[in-house]
């Protein structure tokens, strides 16, 4: 098994809670979009709707990448935001000291945080720009929101089939927010 992730952080976290395991976990520092995938892997999976911020053609190249790692028989599962997560987004615009309990930084701050909907492309922007003593810096969270349709289609222009949509992954509940996908590559 491999783990792969571009924060050294994570990779630290994920060794040292997997000392003592009978499960051999290789961790490594990469980016999934750019290093290679280990090959001939039965399963890849996305955690944390990890394919929504990318762009389509960011997308298309993953897609690449995880059909280049799977054996033909192998899966791709993966969890995206709904479409009915994107009606619930609504346009506003914040300004407020230390901004999400001091979540952007351990010294003071302000913060203006401006949210916008992308009709047409069914995308949302979190936009913050965070104002410190000694530097102004910005945060683009993008969003694109997935139906069973569009995810369907969008996984068959890159030659993969859906074979399960997935609501919650087992979790007795689910709140329409989200929703896994099982995919494999198509002959």
């Amino acid at each position: 098994m491999h783990g792969l992730d571009f924060s050294s952080n994570s990779i630290a976290y994920a060794n040292q809670n997997s000392v003592g395991s009978t499960i051999p976990i290789t961790y490594k520092v990469a980016n999934y979009l750019d290093d290679a995938l280990p090959e001939k892997q039965d399963l890849v999976t996305l955690i944390y709707c990890d394919l929504c911020p990318l762009s389509p053609s960011q997308r298309q190249r993953l897609y690449r990448q995880v059909r280049q790692s799977l054996k033909p028989e192998g899966f791709f599962v993966f969890d995206v935001v709904s479409i009915e997560a994107f009606a619930g987004v609504e346009e506003a615009s914040v300004f407020a000291r230390n901004y999400m309990d001091g979540f952007w930084s351990a010294s003071d701050y302000y913060a203006f945080h401006n949210t916008f909907r992308y009709e047409t492309e069914a995308v949302s922007l979190d936009h913050f720009t965070i104002i410190e003593a000694e530097r102004v810096w910005q945060v683009y969270n993008w969003l694109q929101h997935f139906s069973t349709v569009s995810i369907r289609r969008e996984l068959a222009e890159n030659a993969f089939e859906v074979v399960e949509f997935v609501n919650g992954f087992g979790l007795e509940s689910s709140d329409q927010t989200t929703f896994g996908v099982v995919a494999k590559p198509i002959p």
